[in-house]
């Protein structure tokens, strides 16, 4: 499976299809097998993968982060949006992107969802040089190049604590929302396990949460307790919000709870029910236990769900909504209220 970046393709490579080699100097021979140890090609990727791929017996498994990006080596600095002069042209520029990504490792190309292709390099030389090998080699299209693209984040101060609040169209029901900083170590420990958020493929979901599972047994979350860094890694996971957390003599279970979720800087009585947004997730949305029974029963039921719960009006309108709830969290952390850029390091109490 190909890695991450855009204008790559996420499939699996047909049976058959890759050849390999063994690197005898200058030289390459076709074998069946290669012996551990030695130096080997693999021919017939030119067409599937770009700059790195992931060789694995289970296709299902996320692809590995690229060495490159791991060790922070050659990481693109200036981003420019790159648009073809005519629209004919586009195709072509795209193309060229393509190819220039695959021949440049620390080349970053990007599609943004605004629909801008966005050209990431090292220095304004490296930029020079790749503009000038897109149009000369690789595209050969006239096109134009934006100033360079400087990335914002939105958050709040410290301290500092927003609320509101809007009620149903029948005006019987009133939902308030509180929002304050995310607590410093739960940003931390997000930021390092940013990788970790993309969706998988339902097929795939138990393989992802393996892989997930051995990554953040290599993280460090010595900044945030057992419990705060255990609901959050639930929600990496893709699992129910709901907490199940043990009860001790010292610490029953719903004081336990609460603690942790204070420790995130959620309100009293609410838990961590999602993250955002959806690229690279240092928000985190908290409601309370009504809302979040109601958000997994939309999760595994939907309208079955709504129905069972017959006796109470309410529990049966707060699946209805829970979906809503968690999409207006998604498109308001995606962009903030002073310049639509994505909000970072928010907790929202709903």
């Amino acid at each position: 499976r190909e890695g991450e970046g855009a204008l790559s393709v996420d499939r699996e490579v047909p049976e058959g299809t890759v050849m390999p080699y063994l690197m005898m100097g200058r030289d390459l021979l076709a074998v069946e097998t290669v012996p551990a140890g030695s130096l080997c090609a693999l021919g017939g990727l030119g067409g599937l993968v770009i700059k790195g791929g992931t060789l694995c017996s289970e296709p299902n498994l996320p692809p590995f982060r690229p060495i490159w990006d791991a060790t922070g080596t050659g990481a693109p600095i200036v981003r420019v949006a790159i648009e073809a002069l005519r629209p004919a042209d586009m195709a072509a520029l795209q193309a060229g992107l393509r190819q220039l990504n695959q021949a440049d490792p620390s080349v970053e190309v990007s599609h943004l969802d605004s629909g801008e292709l966005v050209l990431g390099t090292c220095g304004e030389v490296h930029l020079e040089r790749c503009l000038r090998d897109l149009k000369d080699d690789f595209a050969r299209v006239e096109f134009k190049v934006s100033p360079p693209l400087i990335p914002f984040r939105e958050s709040v101060a410290t301290g500092s604590v927003g609320a509101a609040e809007t009620r149903t169209a029948d005006r019987r029901y009133k939902l308030r929302v509180v929002a304050r900083p995310l607590s410093a170590g739960a940003v931390a420990w997000l930021s390092a396990r940013a990788r970790l958020c993309p969706s998988v493929e339902d097929d795939g979901a138990e393989a992802a949460a393996r892989a997930a599972e051995a990554m953040l047994a290599d993280g460090d979350g010595e900044e945030l307790g057992e419990g705060a860094a255990g609901a959050l890694e639930r929600l990496l996971r893709g699992e129910s919000p709901l907490l199940s957390l043990g009860s001790s003599e010292s610490c029953p279970k719903g004081a336990c709870e609460d603690a942790d979720m204070a420790e995130l800087g959620a309100s009293a009585g609410c838990v961590a029910v999602g993250l955002g947004p959806a690229v690279h997730p240092t928000c985190v949305l908290f409601a309370s236990k009504p809302i979040a029974s109601a958000l997994a029963a939309a999760r595994a039921g939907g309208v079955t769900a709504a129905d069972e719960a017959g006796g109470s009006d309410v529990a049966a309108l707060l699946i209805c909504f829970a979906p809503a709830i968690v999409a207006g969290f998604q498109a308001a952390a995606g962009s903030g209220p002073l310049c639509e850029e994505p909000m970072a390091g928010l907790a929202f109490s709903i």
